[in-house]
């Protein structure tokens, strides 16, 4: 029992770390969101600038400017409301054209004169996000009805001429982030573009409002010739490769590249390559290289457009520099290996913490088995009243202890999302009446009436896990029975929905005991809580029962809520989702003939008992031996093989943890052999985790029971697969 003294501190750690790694995770997860974000607004900032730019050297007045920006900046972006405002020549400014609101408001939005803080007008972006104070910029924000917002200005000269505005009405993460660093540059230089594009709107040619533009951009640019020759480039474009002079630029330009790109082809070749594809296609978008005087390499994306320039047709090559781009990925990149590594640790802390539980589980289950097995023999000797009192009390210590590790264990599980849902055909009748009569004895000694009833109404046979619906029922039972004092408990069920091939059964547990008052009804189904918590309280118990029941509950697509009036009772109330079964089914559950019998008609049934334990060999041959079935030891699972090759049985009980050979190993081999493939085997084992029947079943065993054993659990097994 030394091994498991430190338990308590060990699952603390264990969860402490997971706790740790969750938190890591999700802090790991938030981060790269946002550097998604941030990456995947960038990349759409430069496409929308690239085909705002082809749209607005078409021409046309400031209203088509105005729509054009207007519309794409909420497709591209994911804005919900864009608005333009201009000048009233009073010094307020009044929406022109406006995206993206509901036709109720739209006309009051129009309409509105607003006046314009010099900041918004002094040549900066601003952003506005949910981090930022609720009353920066209250009154602009809320004459345009939108929250968040990032505003940049638009001037002609040295008046402004406009006022762009957009963002959202909500920030929702992880789908809908913060505005970011890279919306405010994108819209940023949308109102560079909309200033050039509204100073182009006063020459008469269209290739004087290309150059304007072209010299105004923040990317840079350059124009080619159709016989292939670099004829101009922009500000932007010099200052990308540190050249001084536009006359180095175009002289020289091919020295401004690696002799050969990162794919091995010569950049020569390959750049003529991809102009002469421009002026085919009209579009080419590609990765580039580019290399300074001082050999320092910069990764840029290219993209060429066919215009016109000068009468003839040209190529307008745009030139991205990827170097912060690349940054961030690379960030990214770091960001998810260090999630990949902090999830793996959280998996192998996961696994820890189920492996830990499970060897708890077995140490501890393996010498309460042989306490409670004694205990249970020494109850049916003769014993005088001081005996038979002492037997009684170790008897309920022990159900008390071993009810505590069951409900740590299951917690546990649970709580790691561990906690599977076996699937199999049973009697709600059965289980509701099999629940009642296991309390009846203990509501008997405080003369309390306990009753069961369940309506005609209920399918006779439903599949399911009949384990849990059992847990459940009897967590509420014994409570009931536990806070009450005169009257009785009743448990009852009934159909209450029918939603296909599924049906919502509901169970009600109802008490004349204390009642729950309601200052402490919110709090009853939270882990470790109790209605009465203090010193001096009358009534035991961890805490965990009714939260553990509610994730039970909820894992079978139902619910658990309560009634209660101090003083008067309460009544538990859930529902579960099941199916009916079929009539094969119901059969193969409940074969004909079969009835519950009492201890010693399993006359003649053969049993391979494999376990390694001598008091639990001892304990569950007692136990045969008055159920009448004759049984045969093997160690472990080595030993197991060994004495099927030798002798036949009806059925075989498996150990799962034992030296030389486990059982889940055993049990695979024997069902290798097809002499044995209708043999059932069951685990009869300390291993008691949803994780573990699971385990047990896919090894090709046919059912799971845990220790202690039941008595009465273990005869209904042997009765259910021995006579087969």
């Amino acid at each position: 029992m030394k091994d498991t003294e430190n338990f308590p501190g060990e699952l603390k750690y264990i969860q402490r770390r997971a706790e740790l790694d969750a938190a890591r995770i999700l802090l790991l997860n938030t981060h790269n969101s946002e550097i998604r974000y941030e990456l995947e607004h960038k990349r759409r900032g430069f496409a929308l600038i690239s085909d705002l730019a082809s749209n607005l050297w078409l021409g046309g007045g400031s209203r088509q400017v105005f729509d054009t920006v207007a519309g794409k900046t909420n497709a591209a972006l994911n804005m919900q409301r864009t608005a333009i405002l201009t000048p009233n020549g009073d010094g307020t400014f009044s929406p022109s054209v406006i995206h993206g609101y509901p036709a109720e408001s739209a006309e009051g939005v129009l309409s509105r004169r607003i006046e314009i803080s010099g900041e918004l007008l002094s040549g900066k972006t601003v952003r506005i996000t949910g981090a930022d104070p609720a009353e920066l910029f209250k009154e602009l924000r809320d004459a345009i009805e939108i929250p968040y917002v990032v505003s940049a200005p638009v001037y002609l000269g040295s008046d402004a001429a406009a006022v762009l505005i957009t963002g959202r009405m909500v920030e929702q993460p992880p789908f809908l982030l913060r505005l970011g660093e890279s919306d405010a540059e994108t819209v940023g230089a949308i109102g560079s573009y909309m200033s050039a594009a509204l100073a182009s709107q006063r020459f008469v040619e269209v290739e004087e409002r290309v150059m304007t533009m072209f010299n105004a951009t923040p990317i840079g640019c350059d124009f080619w010739s159709d016989s292939l020759t670099l004829i101009d480039c922009n500000d932007e474009a010099l200052r990308l490769l540190r050249i001084s002079s536009k006359e180095e630029y175009l002289s020289g330009f091919w020295e401004f590249s690696p002799v050969r790109q990162p794919d091995g082809k010569a950049s020569r070749e390959s750049a003529l390559e991809k102009l002469k594809a421009a002026f085919s296609s009209g579009y080419e978008r590609f990765e580039w290289t580019h290399q300074t005087s001082c050999g320092e390499m910069i990764p840029v994306e290219k993209v060429l457009v066919r215009v016109k320039y000068g009468g003839k047709t040209a190529v307008l090559s745009w030139s991205r520099d990827l170097r912060e781009y690349n940054e961030v990925l690379a960030r990214l990149r770091r960001h998810e290996e260090e999630l990949r590594v902090a999830l793996g640790r959280a998996e192998e802390s996961g696994r820890a913490k189920g492996e830990f539980l499970a060897n708890i589980s077995h140490e501890i289950r393996t010498p309460l088995n042989v306490i409670m097995s004694m205990i249970n023999n020494m109850s049916d000797a003769r014993l005088d009243d001081r005996q038979r009192k002492s037997v009684d009390m170790a008897s309920s210590s022990a159900r008390a202890l071993a009810s505590v590790i069951n409900n740590i264990l299951d917690f546990s599980a649970l709580d790691g999302g561990r906690a599977g849902m076996a699937n199999t055909v049973f009697s709600v009748g059965g289980v509701v009446r099999a629940s009642v009569d296991s309390f009846r004895a203990r509501a008997e000694a405080k003369s309390l009436t306990l009753l069961a009833n369940v309506l005609p109404c209920v399918p006779e046979m439903v599949e399911g896990d009949e384990a849990r619906v059992r847990q459940v029922l009897d967590n509420l039972i014994e409570n009931a029975i536990k806070f009450t004092k005169f009257g009785g408990v009743i448990a009852d069920a009934s159909l209450m929905a029918v939603h296909g091939d599924r049906v919502q059964i509901l169970f009600n547990v109802s008490d004349t005991g204390i009642g729950i008052d309601d200052d402490r009804a919110d709090r009853i189904f939270k882990p470790f809580t109790q209605i009465d918590g203090s010193f001096t309280r009358e009534f035991g118990g961890a805490g965990l029962g009714l939260a553990i029941i509610k994730r039970i509950v909820e894992l079978m697509d139902g619910k658990i809520w309560f009634d209660s009036t101090p003083g008067d009772g309460s009544k538990f109330s859930f529902y579960v989702t099941l199916k009916p079964a079929q009539r094969a089914a119901c059969e193969e559950a409940c074969p004909r003939g079969e009835e519950t019998g009492e201890t010693g008609d399993l006359n003649g049934m053969r049993v391979l008992l494999v376990e390694d334990n001598e008091m639990n060999q001892m304990i569950a041959e007692e136990l045969l031996s008055e159920m009448g079935a004759e049984t045969t030891i093997a160690n472990n699972g080595l030993e197991a093989l060994d004495i099927l090759r030798k002798e036949s049985f009806n059925i075989v009980l498996m150990d799962i943890q034992m030296p030389e050979m486990d059982g889940i190993t055993a049990t695979i081999n024997i069902r290798r052999n097809p002499a044995y493939a209708g043999l059932p085997i069951l685990a009869l084992t300390a291993h008691s985790l949803p994780s573990d029947r699971d385990k047990s079943l896919s090894s090709g065993m046919n059912d799971h029971l845990s220790k202690p054993i039941d008595a009465k659990i273990l005869y209904s097994a042997l009765k259910r697969w021995g006579k087969r």
